[in-house]
């Protein structure tokens, strides 16, 4: 380790590449989860890496010493030193790729960010959505995604293959660019969507007994995991009640416009209205009593007015009553 320590040692630049270098290894390291990758081994074969770097400016040296006394020329330190720099660079870059290699692996066996389809290894991006948000997204394919609030969403950085399949978990608003050759496929915990180029929404919450796929536009196949099928028609919906899956028309295309901030509800019980706009909101709602609890509700509200003027307008129209709890941050519906 001498040698390398007085090859670094000859040259400002020569310290600075060493210590970019360990910084790069650093940086790989503490990257690398241990789940994965035996540290202290890298660590080891890191060692021998430079132990071997150190043998190439012995070696460099007794070469330099030979030439020198062979040919009686005295070549100056300045090109020795060239020759040394190009040398260690080499192991160091031999080791930097390995590094390189080695992160690559455990990235791409990482179970939530990856996936392999056969021989081919497909990364994916996770989107979460808290409550009182909404997102919008273009994927690779030029599709645009709504994404609700409360929800997760995970898409493949490319399509491959010969489906373009995504999943979802909560609800998606989805506008399909069409390709008849590549179907467009939801996958849900409750169904899966089928289509090639359409406007549909997807509500599929896990936890939750509902699972609704409304079609806008074009046509969709929609499967649950027991093989029942149905084909929608545009203004149609698929819902999934006591494990038995039905179609009926939408009565209320509004109801599917929460992506321009829009919530509306057309004979909804109350406590799936409160749910919807504890979702939209981001704010708390404690239900302690309610004198009615299945009433239908019909209404539209603007996010955009507020949750307060929301349960106003409920306290007005249905007598419902509410107070702010004791946080100050949510509400307390008393009956």
């Amino acid at each position: 380790m001498q040698q390398l320590t007085d090859w670094i040692n000859l040259d400002s630049d020569h310290k600075i590449y060493f210590q970019k270098r360990l910084k790069d290894w650093a940086l790989a390291m503490s990257s690398i989860d241990s789940l994965y990758y035996d540290k202290d081994a890298a660590y080891a074969r890191f060692l021998e890496k430079i132990n071997s770097a150190g043998k190439l400016v012995e070696s460099e040296k007794a070469f330099s010493e030979q030439i020198d006394n062979e040919s009686g020329t005295n070549f100056s330190r300045t090109n020795r030193s060239r020759k040394l720099y190009y040398r260690i660079a080499g192991a160091a870059a031999i080791i930097i790729v390995l590094l390189a290699a080695a992160f690559y692996l455990k990235q791409a066996t990482h179970p939530a960010g990856a996936l392999n389809d056969g021989d081919q290894l497909i990364s994916y991006i996770e989107i979460k959505v808290p409550e009182g948000s909404r997102q919008q997204y273009i994927l690779p394919d030029r599709t645009q995604v709504w994404i609700n609030a409360g929800s997760t969403f995970r898409y493949p950085s490319n399509f491959t293959g010969q489906t373009r399949e995504v999943f979802l978990n909560g609800e998606g608003y989805f506008h399909v660019a069409k390709d008849t050759s590549h179907p467009f496929i939801v996958s849900t915990a409750k169904g899966s969507i089928t289509v090639t180029g359409t406007t549909f929404d997807v509500y599929a919450y896990d936890g939750k007994q509902r699972f609704t796929t409304a079609l806008l536009e074009g046509h969709v196949h929609v499967n649950t995991p027991d093989g029942q099928t149905v084909n929608l028609q545009p203004l149609q919906k698929a819902d999934l009640n006591e494990a038995k899956l039905s179609v009926t028309p939408i009565d209320d295309p509004d109801a599917y416009k929460w992506m321009e901030g829009l919530i509306s509800f057309d004979n909804k019980p109350m406590t799936e209205v409160l749910e919807e706009l504890q979702n939209a909101f981001g704010t708390h709602i404690e239900i302690k009593h309610l004198n009615t609890p299945h009433l239908l509700l019909t209404g539209k509200f603007l996010v955009g007015d507020g949750l307060e003027y929301a349960l106003k307008v409920l306290r007005d129209s249905y007598g419902i009553q509410f107070e702010k709890d004791s946080t100050g941050r949510g509400y307390t519906i008393l009956k």
